[in-house]
């Protein structure tokens, strides 16, 4: 029997989703809804964060354990970075594709 994934929210994937605005608010949770929620491969949607400097950034910022592996996905505009353990699939941080890593603050597209 295959498992089935549910989603989880860390509280910055929260705060990231709610300061997106109305419609892109609804556009990301309607993906995470139709494309993860329930899923049995969450991998089939995104890739595996490989780049080393952007998790050891991540690492830095308490957004991932030291040993655990990242999930990036690509929603219009947004990237999305997610954990994938056992049955759970928890989403980390959503931002805005633009923004940049090397100011110091992590947004998904510079390892996604």
């Amino acid at each position: 029997m295959n498992s089935r994934y549910r989603v989880d929210y860390t509280n910055r994937a929260d705060e990231d989703i709610e300061g997106l605005g109305f419609s892109s608010c609804r556009q990301v949770l309607r993906w995470i809804d139709k494309n993860l929620n329930g899923c049995e491969s969450p991998e089939a949607f995104g890739h595996p964060l490989t780049d080393e400097q952007s998790h050891a950034v991540l690492v830095s910022q308490g957004i991932l354990s030291r040993n655990s592996k990242a999930w990036c996905y690509r929603i219009g505009e947004y990237r999305l970075l997610a954990e994938i353990r056992s049955d759970l699939y928890q989403i980390l941080v959503v931002g805005l594709r633009r923004d940049s890593v090397a100011d110091g603050n992590y947004e998904p597209d510079d390892a996604c």
